[in-house]
Parts: structure tokens; C-alpha cells; sequence
């Protein structure tokens, strides 16, 4: 299996196609599977159906990177849960080269693998796994999920695929990010993935390669993290 962890669709851009343009093939054969269902993401079957119809805007975004690598429209499967019974989905990922993940939400996404009987399908699958935001956190064993507003930093149980360091999505400087970042290091003391917007990291088996503005933290750089909160706090 190949992990590919994402923020967005802006893989098609340089930073990025340097390393994926000799992972992404042609005609892969390809399954998207969109997870988080919030209102107005794809809460109900006719919310999903006007998101993620052919000729919509969002379908256009989410395909495009997609088109940058020769896999074209005809190649993928937009993984519609509303129709299709899990039996279904299940052969579909089976037989499939790249698996796309998203989501918002990581709990959503998690609660909504376990509603369509998925994980084991998942956790068993040989091919590519790409995860977009949330799509990318339950990849891990375990994620970190801050909430914004009081701190609360917990853990929860991801999908099991990827092992030995934790994952900070979408960062930006910030007290909220970087609160958690510590946080993750001083509980768990594994290095930290950090991908901002325009970072990424592809693991496989023992290899990595980070991608564009990505980069990992670790227990070293804890009075530089601990330099920077206080900093942003006094904004």
C-alpha cells in the first residue's frame, strides 16, 4: 500500500507533481469516496446528488488534479453511498488502483466507514490510499482532534493504516494549531507531520517523501513551538 496524505485538491500544482507524477498513472482506475456529511456537504441523498452531480463545480474541482496525471473522468468512480449497497462499494475499492478519501470531519468520516461496513475493506486494500483533509487523519492509528474554541485535545481511533507519527492537516501559525502540535509531542512523543496547504507527504512501507511546504516537528522542537504560542498569544 501507498499513503498519500493531502489538505486539498491542489495536487495538480508543481510542488506537489514532482513526486506524484511517477505514483498517479493513467487510467488508474479510481474510486472517490466523499465521507463527511454535514449539512450542506452531502448530509441526505438529494444534498449528496446536487454536490456531487456530473456538471457541478465542485465535481469539476474535485476531478481536475485528477485529469493532471492522465486519469480521466471515465476512470473514476464518484462512490455514491446513498445507491449502492456496501456489498458493492466493497468489490469496487477491491478492484481498484487509488482510493480517494475526504472529508471534513474525522469523527463524520469514521462514523460513516463504520455505518457502510467499510474499515476491513479499507484495511485490507493493496492499492493506493489518497486522503484529502479529514480523508488523510484517519489514515493514522489514532488522530489528535483540537477543538478551536476551549482546547479540548483528545484522541481518536482512525482506520490503522499508518503507525509512528502524528499528523497536523491545513496548518497555519497559529495558537490553535500550534497548541496542538505540542500537545501531540509532549502525550504521544512521536514526530509530527505538519502539511500546510501547499504540503503533503507520501509514505511507503519505511520511505517517505514530504512534499512542498510540509514538514515534521519533534520533541526538539518543543521550546521553539513553546516560543512561537506564546508569540501568537500576545497578538
Amino acid at each position: 500500500m501507498i499513503n498519500i496524505l493531502l489538505n486539498s485538491t491542489n495536487f495538480d500544482q508543481e510542488w506537489a507533481g514532482q513526486t506524484l507524477i511517477s505514483i498517479l498513472r493513467p487510467h488508474m482506475k479510481t474510486v472517490i469516496l466523499p465521507l463527511s456529511y454535514d449539512y450542506g456537504w452531502a448530509s441526505d441523498a438529494d444534498d449528496w446528488r446536487i454536490r456531487y452531480d456530473s456538471g457541478s463545480d465542485y465535481t469539476y474541482d474535485l476531478l481536475r488534479p485528477l485529469r493532471a496525471y492522465g486519469i480521466t473522468e471515465e476512470d473514476i468512480t464518484l462512490m455514491d453511498y446513498y445507491s449502492e449497497d456496501p456489498d458493492e462499494m466493497e468489490y469496487r475499492i477491491e478492484h481498484s488502483d487509488l482510493l480517494v478519501l475526504l472529508g471534513e470531519d474525522p469523527d463524520q468520516c469514521m462514523e460513516r466507514l463504520d455505518d457502510l461496513c467499510l474499515i476491513s475493506a479499507i484495511r485490507s486494500y493493496s492499492g493506493i490510499v489518497m486522503g484529502l483533509s479529514a480523508g488523510s487523519k484517519i489514515q493514522q492509528e489514532a488522530y489528535f482532534k483540537t477543538i478551536d474554541d476551549d482546547m479540548e485535545f483528545s484522541y481518536r481511533q482512525g482506520l490503522g493504516l499508518l503507525h509512528g507519527f502524528d499528523l497536523d492537516t491545513h496548518y497555519v501559525q497559529d495558537v490553535f494549531h500550534i497548541m496542538g502540535i505540542i500537545r501531540s509531542l509532549e502525550t504521544q512523543n512521536l514526530p509530527v507531520v505538519v502539511m500546510p496547504e501547499k504540503g503533503g507527504i507520501v509514505i511507503s512501507g519505511n520511505q517517505f517523501a514530504l512534499m512542498g511546504e510540509a514538514f515534521v516537528a519533534d520533541e526538539r522542537d518543543l521550546d521553539e513551538l513553546y516560543l512561537l504560542l506564546e508569540s501568537e498569544r500576545d497578538r
